[in-house]
């Protein structure tokens, strides 16, 4: 059974509303109800209780932990097993969620468990983070369009290489080297040699493409072999904006 069928099954059998529960328990109403539920409503994942929250619902339940837990076969976090007293950060943040509305506690609670998420996976002390500056996107595609001046700045891991231009790409024309999404980094060249992949104005829209000139017949080629090449008509006009740096 889990831990959310349990709750309420125990809850109704005690006739019990969840704001009565959440008052005994010292939860929120929502969290009850996600509880209950098993499932975050704005995030869809599974909602993983402390230790200390089974610990106040059992209390309020009048069971002991081991009675709550009898069946369930939810996993639990057991993180306060050892119960430590809060530091300051840890107080300020209970004391100044306890101020907010309902609504606001569950942005803050998704907030909180996203970031636990990518701590869980990502040791922030060895990762570097740099600023890039966006110069718009690049298709892979269908074209798009390049600025003259930066249109936002976004923040990249690791440190990226010398570069001119920025760009994010933009379908998937070019996998399995360049994802959509991905961003490319850009040095501008005269000129892209045959065979190189390069970004390119074809009639004032943006791609991302490798270049095959074979006796003056310019052609457009895409890695992902379902789409076709575009070929450079003579009344099309191509500029290269310059070369991918791999």
């Amino acid at each position: 059974m889990k831990l959310g069928e349990k709750i309420k099954e125990i809850r109704l059998l005690n006739k019990m509303t969840m704001q009565h529960l959440a008052d005994k328990a010292n939860l929120s109403k929502g969290y009850i109800s996600m509880l209950e539920k098993g499932i975050n409503p704005q995030t869809k994942k599974e909602i993983t209780p402390s230790l200390d929250t089974v610990q106040n619902i059992a209390i309020a339940f009048n069971l002991t932990l081991e009675e709550l837990l009898n069946g369930v076969n939810d996993r639990i976090d057991l993180i306060g097993i050892t119960k430590e007293p809060l530091n300051q950060t840890d107080e300020k943040i209970i004391n100044t969620v306890k101020q907010l509305t309902e609504p606001r506690k569950i942005k803050v609670l998704t907030y909180a468990e996203n970031e636990l998420e990518e701590q869980n996976y990502i040791k922030e002390d060895t990762v570097v983070y740099s600023y890039v500056a966006m110069y718009g996107s690049i298709s892979a595609g269908t074209g798009h369009y390049i600025y003259d001046n930066p249109v936002e700045q976004v923040r990249v891991q690791g440190i990226p290489p010398q570069h001119d231009l920025a760009l994010k790409v933009s379908g998937d024309s070019m996998l399995p080297l360049f994802e959509d999404g991905e961003i490319v980094y850009i040095k501008k060249t005269p000129e892209v040699l045959n065979g190189q992949i390069g970004a390119f104005i074809l009639d004032g829209e943006a791609y991302l493409k490798k270049l095959y000139n074979q006796n003056g017949k310019i052609r457009l080629v895409s890695l992902n072999k379902k789409y076709p090449d575009i070929k450079i008509k003579e009344y099309s006009e191509l500029n290269v904006v310059g070369k991918v740096i791999l």
